[in-house]
């Protein structure tokens, strides 16, 4: 038996749940993950009331209840993380927000939406929202319409495009662009009526014409898209299904391709890699959404237009990937928040039609996953036909643009029989979602997330009844399997292939392969996702082995720039930097801090890895002055010079005692492992009685625990049954005491490893 332990910061809950909804739900396609759970616990806004006028910054006010991770957003934008006031250590207390309207800007009737995770079972909870009303004259935004041509309209020669825009406060310019095109300037003529003249050119296309209006001060409208034709329009030929393998690539991935070619060339070796599966990958769901403050492809069109490029000549097809944990995603699926939604299929559309066949995206995955709203359970089943609106309305945007792409969402595998789903009205028919689902989207790719092929929770079972109703109406099911960490999430280990490696996964995968072969539906299988198949061990042992790239590379990737760090609280600094490039792929970064000025970074000072380039570092102590630089990691294992140092001050504590990990000890059962995790005071070094210490087991274990400190200090959890020889990792996530708060930036082990 070994053991080895790291000190190292593992993600916490908080920030796993991140990546989770990032690109499971992260990473955004997810079983279960964030579905809605009755309110025994939760967060709540208190203030300021609803219907309150606010002219300028304001302090949003709430409480939370045995839940953490409170987030906070606004007309369901992006997602921001409130400051927590927990005097007793039990996550329970207040949160508040300060909320700047001017960044961004802000006007009239504003949302207002709070969200936990509860530590019940690490659900979503949802507070009541509540609505502002932000009066600030100078951010009221001006009103733009086309009024002339008319959607669907047959045009030739000059085409006068018309336009209504108007501001209270007087209006800087208004413009007018066709299929993305150079803005171009439209001349007043009338009260509010502006005209560009278009020279329509005579070919058989649909065309993009949008609007914008831009006001004295600053703010700007920009129209949803007018689809007119010229000559017979864009009528492209319905698009042939490619089948075998789909993979999501999520946010990370998606912008070193876009960034680094030779990244290409590592996704082109694991796509091709035919000892890794039966069936070759061949459909890849790209990203296609905002990250980062930036929107690559609605700014740097020609990143994606390469890159689709380069994909195509392979014999790939590329699905635009929509949807983000960043901002409040599934509330988009609400009719109030339509207009969002759309706004992303018709980026997609007017991208196409601004670039050449070879660099266009072959469909749309939809990743809006409405289950994880709190009304999704409610007897009145009203987020059940706005869903369904929502996703109707993408298909008509699709056909007035005269596209053939596929569109189709990631849907849960229960939608068949979950009884919120079940004989639902909605287009005059009553049938279950999964129907309707399929009814009116060209394919759905069926987040069937188990670790087994057959049996009562089997893939195939799970799957048969959604293959069936695609069989008798036409349509194609992509049948989605989970990769990825989850355990740090409410789901069950359970749903993905995670703890099982790639050797039973593709065990498991032939055998779905082998009862859908005969069903002209089936599709295949789509794999969730790219950077966690990638980096599945053929199983969680000794004997465990990795993919690995076989490209030469000896050069080390760029040193990160632009780090910045900002105080968010006492015990939390978030830092930030620039993306490295690298002729491969750069794998991770790695976090170093010190409180030594100049230091050198080296394994005792390493407090984070990540794939992103911003990480929350969390457990610091009050009123310390911290130092931090961060080095990239590429696949081969080439490592960047440290970046700049740079530097904060976290402000003075709320007067809890510092506590941390002082040991973590493991034990072997007949057929398990238990690991026994001591926790100390920070400062007199005394073992804390009472602390409730929650985590997960990762590696060939996936079980999460939840177990309070004896008088000893030490806390007792065990592993699910397992079969040696075996590698697992004990991962603490949050240790909740009376009185103190987990400094774990001071623990000596915060996770461990263990061979049994």
């Amino acid at each position: 038996m070994t053991h080895s332990s790291r000190r190292w910061r593992r993600p916490a809950a908080g920030a796993m749940a991140i990546l989770l909804t990032y690109a499971l739900v992260p990473w955004g396609a997810g079983d279960t993950a964030g579905a809605a759970k009755p309110a025994s616990t939760g967060c709540e806004v208190t203030g300021p009331k609803s219907g309150s006028t606010v002219t300028g910054p304001v302090t949003i006010t709430g409480t939370y209840t045995d839940a953490y991770q409170v987030k906070v957003a606004f007309d369901a934008g992006t997602v921001h993380d409130a400051h927590t006031v927990d005097p007793d250590g039990d996550d329970t207390g207040t949160w508040s927000y300060t909320l700047d309207p001017s960044s961004p800007r802000l006007s009239g009737e504003v949302e207002v939406t709070v969200r936990c995770s509860s530590i019940e079972d690490r659900y979503w909870r949802w507070g009541t929202p509540r609505t502002i009303d932000v009066d600030i004259p100078a951010q009221e935004p001006p009103t733009v319409a086309v009024t002339s041509p008319a959607e669907g309209s047959t045009t030739s020669g000059t085409v006068p495009v018309e336009v209504e825009a108007a501001d209270a406060r007087g209006l800087e310019s208004v413009q007018v662009r066709v299929d993305w095109g150079t803005w171009k300037t439209a001349t007043p003529s009338a009260t509010d009526t502006y005209v560009y003249e278009w020279d329509a050119p005579s070919e058989d296309k649909t065309h993009a014409i949008e609007a914008r209006a831009t006001d004295v001060d600053g703010n700007t409208t920009t129209t949803a898209t007018t689809y007119v034709h010229t000559g017979s329009g864009t009528d492209e030929p319905p698009a042939t299904p490619q089948s075998d393998r789909a993979m999501w690539v999520w946010e990370p991935a998606t912008y070193q391709l876009l960034e680094n070619p030779g990244a290409r060339d590592v996704l082109g070796e694991f796509m091709d890699d035919e000892s890794l599966a039966r069936q070759q990958r061949s459909t890849i769901y790209l990203y296609a959404d905002r990250y980062d403050g930036d929107y690559a492809l609605l700014d740097r069109p020609e990143q994606y237009r390469s890159l689709i490029a380069w994909a195509h000549e392979r014999g790939y097809e590329v699905h635009a990937l929509l949807g983000s944990g960043s901002y409040m995603a599934p509330m988009w699926a609400y009719s109030r928040h339509h207009d969002k939604a759309l706004q992303l299929v018709e980026t997609v559309l007017n991208y196409n039609l601004s670039s050449d066949p070879a660099e266009r995206f072959d469909g749309i995955n939809v990743d809006i996953e409405p289950h994880g709203l709190p009304d999704w359970r409610s007897k009145r089943k009203s987020v059940q036909p706005q869903y369904l609106d929502m996703l109707a309305k993408m298909m008509d945007r699709k056909a007035a643009s005269g596209q053939n792409l596929d569109i189709g969402p990631a849907i849960p595998r229960w939608l068949d029989d979950n009884r919120e789903c079940q004989k639902i009205i909605w287009n005059h028919k009553k049938q279950n979602c999964a129907r309707h689902i399929i009814d009116t989207t060209d394919y759905v790719t069926l987040m069937d997330y188990r670790d087994v092929a057959d049996g009562p929770a089997g893939i195939i079972p799970h799957a048969q009844s959604e293959i069936d109703y695609a069989d008798a109406v036409g349509k194609e099911v992509m049948i989605g399997v989970e990769t990825g960490q989850i355990s740090a999430s409410g789901d069950p280990e359970t749903i993905s292939f995670q703890e099982e490696g790639r050797t039973v996964m593709e065990t498991e995968l032939a055998k779905v392969y082998a009862a859908f072969e005969s069903s002209e539906s089936f599709l295949g299988v789509a794999v969730h996702h790219y950077d966690s198949d990638r980096a599945l061990p053929s199983e969680w042992s000794p004997d465990g082995t990795r993919w690995q790239h076989s490209i030469p590379d000896t050069a080390s990737p760029s040193t990160p720039d632009a780090v910045t760090a900002e105080v968010h609280d006492w015990q939390r600094i978030d830092l930030h930097w620039a993306r490295s490039s690298d002729d491969t792929i750069v794998e991770h970064y790695e976090v170093h801090r010190s409180t030594v000025a100049g230091f050198t970074p080296g394994p005792d000072t390493l407090a984070n890895t990540t794939g992103f380039n911003f990480v929350k570092d969390r457990g610091l102590e009050p009123g310390t002055t911290y130092y931090w630089k961060v080095v990239a990691v590429d696949a081969t294992g080439n490592r960047s010079p440290a970046s700049a140092q740079v530097s904060r001050t976290t402000p003075a504590g709320d007067g809890s005692a510092p506590l941390r990990i002082g040991s973590i000890d493991f034990s072997d059962e007949a057929s398990s492992s238990t690991a026994a995790i001591t926790v100390v005071d920070a400062v007199t070094g005394e073992p804390v009685e009472g602390a409730q210490v929650f985590g997960h087991w990762e590696g060939a274990a996936g079980r999460k625990f939840d177990a309070t400190t004896g008088p000893d200090g030490t806390a007792t959890v065990s592993t699910e049954s397992l079969t040696a020889p075996y590698t697992v990792t004990v991962v603490p996530e949050k240790i909740l005491a009376a009185g103190h708060y987990w400094a774990s930036s001071l623990d000596t082990d915060d996770s461990a490893t263990w061979n049994g």
